[in-house]
């Protein structure tokens, strides 16, 4: 059992660590690249010496297999990688990014970890939304992030922090300074928020309030691409709901059933998305991406099985990808696909290692989501969607995966890697607040505990 009690400041640590792994770009638009990462080596270094002085806590665990493979294989592309030096880099930043999401799995409770992204996200849906209305109504005129990268220096639409249009209906872009960020940040918050309120971690009130709130912002941002994961989120919740009301061992029709309900919301995706889009007037290809994956097949097919090397975004400074992609002015650096991505990056080999660790930590929370928990230590309500959160956070990711490469880098990354170490420890997901010391904590719960 998890008993080391969670702090005040760890806590503010984490909804930190989690604030700037999500809205890292408000930080680079407000400070730069050397104040982002001076932040962001900051938190490496904290949690890398936090895992450290509290190793002895935990049993030698909780660390999938299948994720060591992939950063294996990832760092083994240093050997052939056409950009060798790029990739050294960018190899610092994905195990730093995974020592961050590991430490916050590992060090925190599983409640104590939603309710600080819950804090999280809500921090950066209220800021979005005040820095929109502050644009348009005393700096009235788009602005441009306070510091610039010369790739996106020129004065277009595409490259506005704010176009200050919240009251023409969005679309807004909020403090991280894109639409479809925003939009999936408002999406996250909405799954965490309403598995609070179902499991009473929050008012009914402050619950209704927020997800108000949310859907607002997400109707604001006008994302297209976010409305599949939306989607799959709600498909997921249905059939894990199924499956546990038939019990274990009863799960074949729910398969079969949701396999089926699965490919046709695919085939909807593939069809229906365009045509949204092109009722709102924009690109039916989703602004150019049959093209972007078209070329990153053709880069690929250069090198099929061990790919140019891992590179996680493009960088901007090296071929092939220096001017490879530009659309209206504007340099694309990723693939706009995380599976694409990796196949050119790392090759056939590198996309089934990233495969594997996918399906596996899908694989676990799916049965950690239908699974009922035992709660026979205590006469509470049983935190149940709570179990829940880990499977919608990954139907999440992999549905943005689809049409963004953000799975692959910052929050993305982190929050893969910490639902696979979530579901990958035996106990972490099985605690209640009734039986840990956590601070802080609802008052109720405390009295409870104080009573015990």
């Amino acid at each position: 059992m998890h008993t080391r009690t969670i702090r005040r400041p760890e806590f503010a640590l984490a909804v930190f660590a989690l604030f700037t792994l999500l809205a890292g770009q408000f930080w680079r638009n407000t400070v730069g690249w050397w104040g982002f990462g001076a932040i962001a080596l900051g938190l490496i270094v904290t949690y890398a010496i936090l895992l450290v002085r509290f190793r002895a806590t935990y049993k030698r665990r909780g660390f999938p297999l299948t994720l060591l493979v992939f950063l294996g294989w990832a760092t083994a592309s240093l050997m052939w990688s056409s950009y060798a030096s790029t990739t050294a880099l960018a190899l610092v930043i994905l195990f730093g990014t995974t020592i961050v999401g590991f430490g916050l799995a590992y060090l925190l409770p599983w409640s104590t970890f939603v309710r600080a992204l819950s804090l999280a996200l809500r921090l950066i849906i209220g800021l979005s939304l005040v820095f929109e209305l502050w644009v348009a109504l005393i700096v009235q005129h788009p602005i441009m992030p306070f510091f610039q990268t010369p790739i996106y220096s020129r004065d277009l639409p595409e490259t506005y922090w704010s176009g200050g249009t919240i009251f023409q209906g969005g679309p807004i872009q909020g403090i991280v300074g894109n639409r479809n960020i925003l939009a999936f940040i408002a999406l996250l918050a909405f799954v965490v928020i309403a598995a609070q309120m179902a499991d009473r971690m929050i008012s009914k009130l402050r619950g209704f309030t927020w997800l108000a709130i949310i859907i607002a912002t997400f109707l604001l941002a006008q994302s297209i691409t976010v409305i599949f994961a939306g989607a799959l989120v709600v498909l997921l919740w249905a059939f894990a709901q199924w499956a546990r009301h038939r019990g274990d061992g009863r799960h074949g029709l729910v398969y079969v059933v949701g396999s089926a309900t699965l490919a046709l919301l695919i085939w909807a995706g593939t069809y229906v998305v365009p045509f949204i889009s092109t009722l709102h007037g924009r690109n039916p290809d989703l602004t150019g991406r049959s093209w972007i994956w078209a070329t990153t097949v053709q880069l690929w097919q250069q090198k099929p099985v061990l790919g140019w090397g891992w590179v996680s975004y493009w960088a901007p400074w090296v071929k092939p990808f220096k001017d490879l992609i530009v659309i209206h002015g504007i340099m694309y650096l990723q693939a706009h696909n995380a599976w694409l991505d990796v196949l050119m990056q790392l090759g056939i080999i590198g996309f089934i290692c990233l495969f594997v660790f996918a399906f596996t930590a899908v694989w676990r929370a799916w049965f950690r989501a239908v699974d009922r928990p035992r709660w026979d230590l205590v006469r509470t309500r049983p935190f149940v969607t709570l179990h829940m959160v880990p499977l919608f956070l990954l139907a999440c990711l992999l549905a943005q995966s689809l049409v963004e490469s953000r799975m692959l880098v910052e929050g993305g990354w982190a929050l893969l890697v910490i639902c696979a170490v979530a579901t990958k420890l035996p106990d972490t997901l099985n605690e209640h607040p009734a039986l840990i010391a956590v601070d802080p904590r609802p008052s109720r719960l405390r009295e409870q505990l104080e009573q015990r």
